[in-house]
């Protein structure tokens, strides 16, 4: 491409010329992008203008325009010139493209996308971007089967691309076949081993190893992550760890749980072999008391191991709460929402949790039936003790 003074030149000797102004337009518009100035890309369409001027049924600069005012946020004008441009050339392909970009990045009609897509593909079968783009439609209309479809014909297409097998794992996970969507992310990752989105959404949606999740969950947040996506994955990883420890805690604490019941069940039984007719008999009040006062000791010290591992529980009880408070704020983090955040994977978390309380209760009404069974006993005297089990 000539620069742009060159172009000043060639126009000056040749006024009339709607190729040069075009010519100069793209230049213009080039060092737009290069540069970020958006004076360039007026006196792009400036030049765009002037050659249509001059040849009405000129198509390229209706659709060099209509891409300058699409790069602008001008998606109305956009359209009208790329419309334009399809009425002067309705068997290119690529302007086709162009403006069901605009519908599905600009102006936001996936329907109309779509539809700009299909023509694409009916004019030339093996346009990739063409399927690509109509199954990130087809995903935000929720029809996944679809997007599929079209996700799988890129992969026939461009074996290789990391994204296409990324953005096919996430519908995967919309449809809940969470095998299938981590299957594509480890895909992703292979061909990709710096895909931070791909490491995330993996870690989101592992539900089978909580180590795993947050070791992406971290390898995600190292690597370059969409600045609007590290908030949301900071926020799960807290989640996730907390929920990890919590869960770490009620199993490490389990054994001593037992062992304390399991004494308890213990020292009630040798009370209980008082009731007999013949101890008492045999012991003297002196032995009686005694041995009772003993059992009494033993039993205070199993209520102490109780009250800590009631501590213990309640403790835990908190930390599960809190967490189920995190993951609710997540579902209605609108960062979340922007990525389409694994709420589905949050519902199943939260149904886990809701059992494990469940567990915890059920266990905690056994542990606060042995509690008033001792404290009864504690609270008689050593003879009293012995006529209750009379």
């Amino acid at each position: 491409m000539k620069t742009i003074a060159e172009y000043d030149e060639e126009i000056k000797k040749n006024p009339k010329d709607a190729k040069l102004y075009n010519s100069r337009g793209k230049a213009y518009a080039k060092e737009g992008d290069d540069t970020g100035n958006s004076d360039y890309d007026n006196k792009a369409i400036e030049d765009y203008t002037i050659a249509i001027q001059l040849d009405p049924n000129y198509m390229e600069p209706y659709y060099n325009r209509g891409m300058t005012f699409f790069n602008i946020g001008d998606e109305n004008n956009a359209i009208e010139d790329l419309t334009k441009a399809i009425q002067l050339d309705p068997n290119d392909a690529d302007i086709y493209y162009a403006r069901g970009i605009v519908f599905f990045t600009g102006i936001r009609d996936c329907t109309l996308a779509i539809a700009d897509f299909d023509q694409v593909i009916k004019i030339n079968p093996n346009y990739m971007l063409a399927y690509y783009k109509r199954g990130n439609a087809y995903r935000i209309n929720e029809n996944y089967d679809m997007a599929i479809a079209d996700y799988n014909r890129v992969i026939k297409l461009d074996p290789n691309n990391a994204n296409i097998y990324k953005d096919r794992g996430d519908v995967y996970q919309k449809k809940g076949e969470i095998k299938k969507a981590i299957a594509d992310y480890d895909k992703a990752i292979k061909i990709n081993p710096n895909y931070a989105d791909a490491y995330l959404f993996r870690g989101m949606v592992n539900e089978d190893n909580f180590e795993q999740s947050i070791a992406d969950c971290e390898a995600a947040l190292r690597l370059n992550l969409d600045e609007y996506l590290i908030e949301c994955a900071n926020e799960f990883l807290k989640a996730r760890k907390g929920k990890l420890q919590a869960l770490k805690n009620i199993d490490e604490s389990s054994p001593k749980v037992h062992e304390a019941l399991k004494n308890i069940s213990k020292l009630l039984q040798q009370i209980d072999s008082q009731k007999t007719s013949d101890i008492p008999v045999m012991l003297t009040d002196d032995e009686l008391i005694r041995n009772n006062k003993q059992i009494a000791e033993k039993l205070n010290d199993c209520l102490k191991e109780y009250q800590y591992l009631k501590n213990e529980y309640d403790r835990k009880q908190n930390g599960i709460e809190q967490i189920l408070n995190i993951d609710s704020n997540l579902r209605q983090n609108p960062i979340a929402r922007m990525k389409d955040y694994n709420i589905q994977s949050l519902e199943k978390q939260k149904a886990e949790i809701v059992v494990q309380m469940s567990d915890n209760n059920k266990l905690m009404e056994s542990y606060k039936k042995e509690l008033d069974d001792i404290n009864f006993l504690l609270s008689l005297t050593p003879n009293e003790r012995v006529k209750h089990y009379k």
